[in-house]
């Protein structure tokens, strides 16, 4: 039996059930199976062929039940994937040793160079008369070959403490390579994102091993530093610190003293190892952190490196480091190629035959600029946008791309798609898709980012790059689209809803398929500016407690940590020891300032986020696993909220949707900040709809005065909500954004801001 089928990208389940319908055979899937993305376009192909090219596609395999032909994963396949991978990134993690030991040697040599040659000079100088210079220069002290960046040099002074900072560094990367040498590296491979391993010279139960002779290693570090660095204080004003509170001032003074002061004895020392992933505009990637206290268990002294493993954002740029720029990060100029006496013709540049849904879906996503906040959309294209189940996000400019190439090869496809082959432009497969060739994509295919080809002579068969990881990070888009059906009957969706999705789906990353659509399209508390995004463990954890649960935290009652489930247990966990952990100190005395903590990721990636002493590590404070006597409680408050009110043809980007007395306040601060210059690049939003929301603060109580803190916010927009404008805002809710301005404007945070204005430029947003 021949066939002849084509498919935009949809899942298996829905792709074979369609094909079945046209070869009157009843194909099925399986839930390991159902949820694969197939993009299918063959002609006369006999049925068997096309069977077979499915499951290798999608690492599967047929299984004859009855009339039935089920598509099962092929176990045998999937552990050989699932093996090949961690080989894979144990490789990685090999060769990111291997790049960092020939990297400081490297370093190492120019130092030891760029001194031979201060003392080759010196020499030269002291014959002149020069001894005064000699005698510096004579110490491995760089004089006039160090400059600021301009045409002015350093004196001899600066030059030598410039010198001291570089050996320093240097001395505390090795450090960290010496550390990580005596480690079994299959710990870093194994470390998903989220995870966060903490290695110790004496170990708690929550804690391993810090192998080799890592004692003597951090010991010689020591004698380094201290005699590298003056003891001096560090000059610094308030203003070296926009943004932060009191305490996060003196914290960092702390840590700089730290950093520029001697290390005393020391009793414990601590490497810290964590993934995280980018996530709405913040940071990720493999990270470092050397963590050593004294008896008291004050840190005395710590440390932060990225470990630049192939798996993420820090690997690629090591690498490209490594290949193509000096010691000091410029570009390396490529020797010049002689010309040659023939020349190529130009390179063939095949458009891409983009649909007229990918075509619009394109112009949609450029169609902001400045201070408007609404795409341009027609109610065709939004309706298919909110039925992902039906209109996969591949099936837009993925699938043409994939299509193309195939009429390109004047061959049949069938592929398998991994939800990153979109890769950060939207539902349209990059920024530039509209000027995307054939031969782009075909050059993307043959560097397996996305996917891989599987031999075949008549066929291309496509399947992930990366089967294993693919499936474990793609979207479920049966758990999106009950989530976009709540936006469109709610407006804004509850907290059960985002809930109930983040059980469905794994975190968000800066980019990727989940954070596009809940960017654009879901007015949602991942995005409120001043919330900084609810953590999905915590998203989670409400996902799975009982109606009695919530009831008796929104009543100001305690869930014991002793009486949770397993898998709540589990979310408490991932809070607690996960890589975006942070513990903090409670002081019930103490007035808390809203502001303080509005981007305090960035102060913690620079601070290396281990706070002052042992209580802000959690597997210090908590070394045996979850205390017994542990709990969690939260305090629930109501307050107003507003959406942007779409106008004909348009739809309000997702970013937007919600818009708390805190984001009202931030703007209204701007718009009045005197050094505007009646920029016109803040957003308007015109006419709001006004709904209602339960703030909810928890507290995860782990030990005498050591807590977490997370938020949640439950909103409500009602059918007949009150539509009023900007400037307009109900007595009530005017009066919380009044409050919240005038703190605002008090805080540290809120001088920073005022001469924001221009952070919202005149350039096209790309998502």
């Amino acid at each position: 039996m021949h066939v002849s089928f084509e498919t935009r990208a949809a899942r298996a389940s829905e792709a074979l059930k369609n094909l079945g319908q046209i070869a009157k055979i009843d194909f099925q899937t399986t839930p390991q199976t159902e949820g694969e993305i197939l993009i299918i376009s063959v002609k006369d192909m006999p049925m068997s062929d096309l069977m077979a090219k499915i499951a290798t596609a999608t690492s599967g395999e047929w299984k004859l039940e009855g009339k039935t032909y089920r598509l099962i994963a092929s176990q045998l396949v999937r552990r050989q994937e699932e093996r090949a991978e961690a080989a894979a990134r144990l490789e990685e993690v090999n060769r990111a040793i291997a790049q960092r030991v020939a990297g400081e040697q490297k370093q190492q040599d120019e130092m030891d160079k760029a001194a031979k040659k201060a003392a080759a000079s010196a020499k030269t100088q002291a014959k002149a008369g020069g001894k005064a210079d000699a005698k510096a220069a004579g110490k491995g002290d760089v004089k006039t070959d160090v400059k600021t960046g301009g045409d002015d040099e350093l004196d001899p002074a600066q030059a030598a403490e410039m010198q001291a900072q570089m050996r320093g560094n240097m001395d505390e990367t090795a450090m960290f390579t010496a550390l990580i040498r005596g480690i079994d590296p299959a710990a870093f491979a194994q470390m998903e994102s989220g995870q966060r391993i903490v290695f110790s010279t004496e170990p708690t139960r929550m804690q391993r091993g810090l192998g080799g002779n890592a004692t003597a290693i951090i010991n010689d570090f020591i004698q380094k530093h201290n005699a590298t660095v003056k003891e001096m204080p560090v000059e610094t004003s308030d203003e070296d610190f926009a943004g932060m509170s009191k305490d996060q001032i003196e914290e960092m003074r702390t840590m700089m003293r730290r950093q520029n002061g001697k290390i005393g004895q020391i009793s414990k020392a601590l490497l810290v190892a964590s993934k995280t992933d980018f996530m709405f505009g913040m940071g990720g990637g493999s990270q470092l952190e050397l963590r050593l206290y004294d008896a008291k268990g004050q840190i005395a002294f710590s440390s932060q490196n990225g470990f630049q493993d192939e798996s993420d954002l820090y690997s690629r740029m090591a690498s490209e480091a490594v290949k193509g720029v000096d010691s000091e990060g410029n570009p390396v100029a490529k020797p010049a190629i002689p010309a040659k006496t023939t020349t190529k013709p130009p390179a063939a540049k095949t458009p891409v035959e983009y649909s007229e849904d990918s075509k619009a879906l394109m112009k949609a996503s450029t169609s902001m600029s400045g201070s408007n906040i609404r795409m341009t959309i027609s109610d065709d294209l939004r309706r298919k946008l909110y039925l992902p189940n039906v209109y996969d996000p591949l099936s837009f400019a993925t699938t043409d791309e994939i299509l193309s190439v195939a009429k390109a090869e004047h061959k049949p496809v069938v592929a398998d798609v991994p939800d990153t082959w979109y890769s950060g432009g939207m539902m349209s497969g990059r920024p530039d898709s509209a000027m995307t060739t054939v031969e782009q994509i075909k050059k993307q295919i043959e560097k397996k980012e996305n996917v891989q080809t599987v031999p075949d002579a008549d066929c291309i068969v496509l399947k992930p790059a990366h089967p294993e990881r693919a499936r474990n990070d793609r979207l479920d888009r049966l758990a999106l689209t009950a989530l976009l059906q709540a936006t469109d009957e709610k407006g804004v969706p509850s907290l059960a809803d985002y809930s109930a999705f983040a059980l469905r789906t794994a975190q968000p990353r800066m980019g990727d398929l989940t954070q596009s659509y809940l960017f654009m399209f879901i007015p949602n508390p991942l995005t409120e500016a001043f919330n900084m995004g609810s953590n999905w463990s915590m998203l989670r954890f409400w996902g799975l407690l009982n109606s009695e649960q919530r009831s008796v935290l929104l009543s100001s009652g305690k869930i014991p940590i002793s009486g949770m489930t397993t898998a709540q247990r589990a979310q408490i966990e991932q809070l607690t020891y996960g890589a975006n952990a942070k513990l903090a100190l409670d002081d019930p005395n103490k007035k808390t300032d809203e502001f303080a903590d509005v981007f305090s990721f960035g102060m913690d990636m620079a601070m290396g986020g281990g706070g002052t002493d042992y209580r802000s590590e959690a597997t210090e404070v908590a070394p045996a696993g979850l205390p017994a006597d542990g709990y969690i409680e939260a305090k629930a408050t109501k307050e107003f909220f507003a959406s942007p009110v779409s106008t004909p043809g348009t739809m309000n980007v997702g970013i937007t949707g919600i818009l708390s007395p805190v984001e009202l306040a931030l703007f209204g601060m701007m718009k009045s900040a005197p050094n505007r210059n009646g920029s016109d690049n803040i957003p308007s939003f015109g006419k709001l709809r006004i709904g209602e929301r339960v703030a909810m603060k928890f507290t995860i109580h782990l030990a005498p005065q050591v807590v977490i803190r997370q938020s949640l916010n439950d909103h409500r927009m009602p059918k007949d909500a009150q539509v009023v404008a900007e400037n307009s805002l109900p007595a009530d809710f005017q009066k919380q954004v009044d409050e919240r301005m005038a703190a605002l404007k008090a805080s540290p945070f809120g001088s920073m801001m005022a001469g924001s204005a221009g952070m919202f430029g005149g350039e096209k947003i790309h998502p």
